[in-house]
């Protein structure tokens, strides 16, 4: 008897969808041989693609050299500038008598005033061959720029000058790799996203749609790759503070949304922290590189700056070192070590803090970012060997042993300390990106969907990510790219103002935004798998002779390899019968086949540069065949 089995989108469950997320630890979907594909809101769909997002956070290194008269100078007094390969330098030659070595020469024996002599060192500089670039305004400053941008460049300018009125700035300023991003809304209630980057600070500009520096040259971030940058907001009287740290350097606050008023923390004791938290309106650092990976201190109330150093203490009753912090609930937080977890809370007339451990040799955070709210009281963070887990309170409890292995198999451990996660609140989708074995770069993830209980592997191979974040971003939106209006939740007005977006930050300086159906012109590769299901009776083979897929009709060829997985045993799967079809065109696909098993899978795979949107498939099949 000829039958048909529809395979539809909601693939087949390993033990029924959880949407309690109470319960979510146990019995909920994962889809290990997918890839870049997710079902939400009814479709089972190709990722979106990563757009372009302002400008480049990747910039050039500069600085500046002030010059004094030549009766100022002593013959052979030298100053070198490097492009981070290649270092000059250029020797002052007073007396027209030549200059040592390989030296440059900067004669300045027939000239006088110090607007002279930096015009003599602008074209001795201008004639080397090293990417430094001198400009002359004519004032007896040069401002000078590497040519290739990158922290590579940021090597500084050095002298053998004795008089105090020859000084000099930088280099400094390159590279720019984003490592941290926060948003909030501001006093116009737009809001605002801002990026720590491996050399400093940035906000967006939604009028210009760029990034705007607003690094004092005077005091940049020096951050590795391996240095996360971790933000946070603080209302410091009438200024809204955007904080960070890394680890490597000294806080940097930006505050009045001004670049001039981009500086250091004013601790009296030195305070350079792996992480910070938010309670009870003050700064709580964790992981100090001046107290230990178990030192933590905190700030004087609504006072950033001050507080410092009278109020450490030490969580080391475990050995492991304090990863991460994460505000919770009613004005608590959680301090996660690798091997403990902890939750602190201000007591004794909000003048000093109280902690409760509530689990010891646990699994903790890979990494600072690795941590996201769910909602009140509830938290997820990708664990160092490789599970998600969730934090009530109490234990964290592993949400899935199956997804836990599938990480663990493709987590590089030794930069395991850049993965990061956040939470898409328009979506209900946490995201957890990584880095693979084999590759330098963080371009690997699972994204969980709370709603619904299930989890699906994503991949970027073309590209290597830093940071990211869910935010709401300002955007004039078009009639023509507004959704039905029986699907619009937001009026005109908000829609125009605030549209919810995914930012990713890339290794090369560039942020993306998630949108578009390829990877900034790269097209997305995918792998849509069921799970094997059984034709009719288990005990005889049941041959399959035609099967019918539909998807949304492309608008341009977009071809797609399908395979039919069988099983004559109802557990190893061969796949067979590789068919190409093209998206493009209109209707039902349908195509033929001849073979026999007890089980049956579908696998459909390409390279994604238009929106493919799988809907149903069905098999035909002749039931109760010999065994």
């Amino acid at each position: 008897m000829p039958t048909s089995l529809p395979i539809i989108p909601c693939l087949p469950s390993k033990g029924g969808v959880r949407r309690d997320m109470s319960r979510l630890e146990a019995g909920w979907n994962f889809y290990p041989d997918c890839e870049n594909v997710i079902h939400h809101r009814g479709e089972f769909r190709v990722r979106h693609g990563l757009a372009k997002f302002g400008d480049s956070l990747s910039r050039y290194a500069g600085g500046s050299i002030t010059f004094v008269a030549k009766a100022n100078l002593i013959d052979g007094e030298t100053f070198t500038v490097s492009d981070g390969t290649t270092a000059k330098v250029f020797e002052f030659d007073v007396d027209g008598g030549g200059v040592g070595g390989s030296n440059v020469q900067v004669n300045v024996s027939g000239v006088t005033t110090a607007i002279e002599v930096a015009g003599v060192a602008h074209t001795a500089i201008n004639a080397q061959t090293f990417n430094v670039t001198s400009t002359n305004p004519a004032t007896g400053t040069l401002a000078l720029e590497n040519d290739a941008s990158g922290s590579a460049g940021n090597v500084a300018i050095t002298d053998t000058v004795a008089d105090s009125g020859f000084t000099h700035i930088g280099m400094g300023g390159g590279g720019g790799r984003p490592a941290g991003m926060i948003s909030y809304p501001c006093e116009d209630e737009a809001a605002r996203l801002v990026a720590v980057s491996s050399t400093g600070m940035a906000h967006y500009d939604i009028g210009t749609g760029l990034w705007v520096d607003v690094t004092d040259p005077e005091n940049p971030l020096t951050g590795g790759v391996g240095n996360v940058g971790v933000l946070r907001v603080f209302q410091g009287g009438a200024s809204l503070l955007t904080i960070a740290v890394n680890g490597k350097d000294e806080p940097v606050v930006w505050e009045n949304e001004d670049a001039v008023h981009y500086r250091k923390l004013d601790c009296e004791t030195p305070r350079t922290a792996r992480c910070q938290v938010l309670c009870a309106d003050r700064l709580v650092f964790g992981n100090i590189n001046e107290l230990g990976a178990n030192g933590i201190d905190f700030s004087d109330h609504l006072d950033p700056d001050h507080g410092w150093g009278a109020n450490e203490l030490f969580l080391g009753d475990t050995p492991g070192d304090i990863v991460a912090m994460r505000e919770f609930s009613g004005g608590t937080f959680v301090v996660y070590k690798s091997d403990a977890t902890w939750i602190g809370r201000l007591v004794g007339g909000a003048e000093t803090f109280a902690f409760q451990r509530t689990s010891a040799y646990n699994i903790g955070p890979v990494g600072p970012n690795a941590v996201l709210s769910v909602g009140e009281g509830l938290h997820l963070y990708l664990g160092d060997d490789g599970g998600v887990y969730k934090f009530d309170g109490v234990q964290p409890v592993v949400l899935s042993e199956t997804l836990r292995v599938y990480i663990a198999q493709r987590l590089d451990r030794a930069r395991a300390g850049r993965s990061f996660a956040f939470m898409d609140p328009e979506t209900n989708l946490a995201w957890f990106v990584f880095p693979v074995q084999g590759s330098d770069e963080t371009n690997a993830a699972v994204v969980v969907d709370l709603a619904g209980g299930a989890a699906w592997p994503m991949r970027w191979p073309a590209r290597g990510l830093s940071c990211g974040i869910a935010a709401p971003v300002q955007s004039g939106i078009k009639i023509g790219n507004l959704p039905l209006i029986g699907e619009m939740t937001m009026t005109f007005g908000e829609m125009e103002s605030s549209v919810p977006a995914v930012i990713l930050g890339g290794i090369d300086g560039q942020c993306y935004r998630e949108s578009g159906y390829t990877d900034d012109s790269a097209a997305i590769p995918f792998v849509i798998e069921t799970g094997d299901k059984p034709l009719g009776d288990m005990t005889a083979l049941n041959p399959v002779t035609h099967s019918t897929h539909r998807f949304k009709p492309t608008a341009s060829p977009q071809l797609v390899e399908f395979e039919i997985g069988v099983s004559e045993d109802g557990e190893s799967l061969v796949w067979e019968g590789q068919q190409t079809l093209d998206l493009s065109e209109p209707g039902a696909h349908e195509l033929g086949h001849r073979v026999s098993g007890l089980t049956y899978a579908l696998r459909f795979s390409g390279q994604a540069t238009q929106p493919v949107v799988w809907l149903i498939s069905q098999i035909g099949a002749y039931q109760g065949g010999i065994r």
